[in-house]
């Protein structure tokens, strides 16, 4: 009976041992219970040979996410863990990913464990890391400068703006008191003249100077024939001013000449737009004869509508050139499709590159170069870009040991996310949309991707993969260890995790939140009070058994 007894007091202490250590797991489980991370274990019971025995299981089951703005603070979707590094670089893992970058730009966990992960190219150079290590960022690293390779306009140029014809007119009028108006004609003998003093004779000279339309010198000399009329005299005037010999518009006469009503001579540029046109007519030296001829000066001033946008382009080194892009309307002979031509300007220290003229010519370094025309089809939808003759590109010398820019100028636009450049008869919108060079950017800010992957965000607006995070998992995780808060590592129970990146093992990461504790509090009270009165019975067991002692021990007396 003694034996028995003794028995009954070892299950008795074994059931209140176990349902202690249920309580101190609740317990334990309610005080955790706002700590980042942290999983709820509860207690199983199995019998042995000596009583009840308690066995502490953690089911790793999904706690919710609670938003933190923090860039750097990780919560995982899935039954994945971060890998840490802990001591003696053993692996050790954690649900917890309030993480941080310490002072030498290792990502760390609040005890100053190191993340696991794969370093990327953006932040080696190299192809990127297939290992699992540091992850350990450069607070100095840069995203490296880019030099432009092309530059994409869109918008439109304003169609409704025209040209001007160029007139220079005679400031006076000429006289003829043989015509019935008194006003001369291009028929009138220029010794008719009323603005004849003396009249010329054979071989007295007019001296013809002025610019062309281009900027051209004109220095001709008409030589008087007897009977010589006014029309005689235009006609020496406009094959002075000849025609263009090159371009687009050669074998045209730069000029027309002729006298109006009012018996005045104009000069009338044939191609319309800006003009730097003049005449002077002067008496030869040594003439007997003399005229005296009027100034000329523009009734009419030549203009070309033009539209400008300007743009930023980045050499090799990251150096920043602005430059200016001018579209000129361009006079077109019968049936031509509209056109502008574009010419290109550097603001600041760079040089423009005439590539159509010899190495060794002092005009080949420029700030200003016509680059070539831009076609526009009677629709006012863009049609072609003809670069001039020698060039294939705007080429640019950044005069700052930098690499010569070679730019491509694209005028049609970029499928399914610009349009090109138009000219429709509305308001000029033109711009430069994007250009794909950019400037040596610094670190200024962190974005991870639901693939755990940590981009650098530059101060050029450059966005880089920098690493990678890494996760572990388990078949059953239940069995791991906690060896830190909220840290555990493998057991034998558990085996040797899988690890690899979060897309691999069906996880995601959410950046800017926790993970909070999954203690379910009601559940929780609900365990105390069952391990209380399982304490109660066992403890009430314990003093029933004293009493059985206590009367046997009186029956032997």
């Amino acid at each position: 009976m003694a034996n028995s007894i003794v028995s009954a007091f070892t299950n008795a202490l074994s059931g209140m041992n176990a349902q202690q250590a249920k309580m101190e797991n609740v317990g334990n489980n309610i005080s955790n219970m706002n700590t980042v991370g942290f999983k709820a274990s509860r207690i199983t019971f199995a019998e042995n040979l000596e009583g009840t025995m308690g066995v502490k299981y953690t089911p790793f089951t999904q706690g919710t996410f609670q938003s933190t703005g923090v860039v750097t603070d990780l919560a995982i979707t899935g039954d994945s863990f971060f890998v840490l590094q802990g001591d003696n670089d053993k692996n050790i893992y954690t649900r917890a990913g309030n993480f941080r970058f310490d002072g030498i730009g290792r990502l760390v966990n609040p005890d100053g464990f190191p993340v696991l992960g794969y370093m990327l190219a953006g932040n080696s150079g190299a192809a990127g890391s297939q290992s699992v290590g540091e992850i350990k960022i450069d607070s100095d690293v840069v995203s490296a400068a880019v030099a432009t390779k092309n530059v994409f306009l869109s918008g439109n140029i304003n169609a409704g703006v025209d040209l001007v014809q160029n007139v220079v007119e005679m400031q006076g009028q000429l006289t003829d008191d043989t015509s019935e108006s008194g006003k001369a004609t291009a028929a009138s003998t220029l010794n008719g003249l009323g603005q004849n003093t003396t009249d010329y004779v054979v071989g007295d000279t007019i001296i013809i100077t002025g610019t062309g339309p281009d900027g051209a010198a004109v220095n001709a000399t008409y030589t008087f024939q007897a009977g010589d009329t006014v029309q005689t005299l235009m006609n020496a005037i406009q094959t002075a001013y000849g025609s263009y010999t090159e371009g687009r518009y050669t074998g045209q006469n730069k000029v027309t000449v002729d006298i109006d009503e009012k018996g005045k001579i104009q000069l009338s540029d044939v191609i319309h737009g800006d003009s730097e046109t003049s005449l002077t007519l002067a008496d030869g030296v040594g003439n007997t004869g003399a005229t005296s001829f009027a100034q000329f000066s523009a009734s009419t001033s030549g203009f070309s509508p033009t539209s400008s946008t300007s743009f930023v382009v980045f050499d090799a080194q990251g150096g920043s050139h602005e430059m200016n892009m001018t579209f000129t309307k361009q006079y077109t002979l019968d049936n031509e499709e509209p056109l502008w031509s574009v010419t290109i300007d550097s603001s600041n220290g760079a040089d423009l590159v005439n590539t159509a003229v010899a190495e060794d010519s002092a005009e080949r370094l420029t700030k200003s170069l016509k680059i070539g025309e831009v076609r526009f089809n009677s629709s006012g939808q863009f049609d072609d870009f003809i670069f001039d003759i020698g060039l294939t590109n705007i080429t640019v010398n950044p005069n700052n040991g930098a690499p010569t820019l070679n730019i491509n100028p694209n005028f049609e636009g970029r499928d399914g996310i610009f349009a090109g450049i138009t000219q429709f008869n509305s308001a000029t919108s033109l711009n430069v949309r994007e250009q794909d060079g950019r400037e040596t950017g610094q670190l200024a800010n962190f974005i991870i991707d639901p693939d755990g992957t940590i981009n650098g965000e530059f101060t050029n607006g450059q966005v880089d993969k920098l690493a990678k995070v890494a996760v572990a998992q388990w078949y059953d995780p239940s069995g791991l260890s906690l060896v830190a808060p909220s840290v555990y590592e493998t057991t034998a129970a558990t085996g040797e995790p899988t690890i690899g990146k979060p897309e691999d093992l069906n996880t995601e990461i959410e950046s800017g939140s926790l993970e909070v504790s999954n203690v379910d509090l009601a559940d929780q009270f609900t365990k105390l009070i069952e391990a209380q009165r399982a304490f109660q019975a066992a403890s009430k067991m314990i003093s029933t058994l004293d009493e059985v002692l206590q009367e046997t021990s009186r029956l032997k007396r």
